[in-house]
C-alpha cells in the first residue's frame, strides 16, 4: 500500500524511515543539510548508509571522514587544557589537586578514545555525482521507501510544500533498491 502526501511535514514520512531499525539506508538527494548530514553519520554507526548526491553537496563527500577526526580533536584540546592545569598545580606543589586533575585527564582520554573509535566506524559512504545533476529524492530502508520532491534539508522536510509518497510494497521497494545500485555503479 502506498501513501501520498503533500504539505510542509515531509519529515513525518522520511525521518521515521531514516531512523528505523534496519540494516541499510539508501539516500538520493541533491541537497543535504548539515543537521541531516550529522544524523546520517550517526546512523552509519548502526547500519550501512549510502548516499548519492550532486555537486551542490560536495562538502558532504569528506564530511563523514572529518567528523570522526573533529570528535578526536575536541577531546585533544580538552586534554591539553587539563594537562596544563595539572602541570601548574604540580609546579605550585598542590599535589592533591594535581593528582585529581591527572584523574580528570585520564578520564577525558578514555572518553575521547571511546567516542573516536565508535565514530570512526561509521559505515557511511557518499558518492557525489559531478557529470550530471542528480535531482531525484529517494529514501530506502530494508522494507519501505519514500520518494518525492523533498530534499534532505530542514526546509525540504519542515517548511516547503512538498509531495512525498511512502512505498511499502516489497516489489516496488526492491525496484528502487536496484535503481539505487545502478546509479551507484554508474557514477
Amino acid at each position: 500500500m502506498d501513501d501520498s502526501h503533500s504539505g510542509t511535514d515531509s519529515y513525518a514520512y522520511v525521518e521515521p524511515l531514516l531512523t528505523e531499525k534496519a540494516s541499510e539506508l539508501l539516500v538520493i538527494s541533491p541537497y543535504i543539510g548539515h543537521g541531516y548530514a550529522n544524523l546520517l553519520v550517526e546512523l552509519g554507526r548502526r547500519k550501512r548508509v549510502r548516499v548519492i548526491t550532486s555537486g551542490s553537496a560536495e562538502w558532504l563527500e569528506g564530511y563523514a571522514r572529518r567528523h570522526s577526526w573533529s570528535v578526536l580533536f575536541s577531546h585533544i584540546k580538552a586534554m591539553g587544557a587539563i594537562l596544563l592545569v595539572c602541570l601548574a598545580l604540580a609546579y605550585l606543589k598542590a599535589y592533591r589537586l594535581a593528582l585529581a586533575a591527572a584523574g580528570v585527564f585520564f578520564l577525558t582520554l578514555c572518553v575521547g578514545y571511546l567516542k573516536f573509535s565508535s565514530t570512526k566506524r561509521s559505515d557511511i559512504k557518499v558518492k557525489v555525482v559531478r557529470s550530471a545533476f542528480i535531482h531525484e529524492k529517494v529514501y530506502i530502508s530494508d522494507s519501505r521507501a519514500v520518494v518525492g520532491s523533498a530534499n534532505l534539508t530542514n526546509p525540504g522536510m519542515h517548511k516547503n510544500i512538498e509531495h512525498v509518497q511512502a512505498i511499502t510494497e516489497r516489489e516496488r521497494v526492491d525496484e528502487l533498491r536496484v535503481h539505487f545500485e545502478e546509479l551507484w555503479k554508474r557514477y
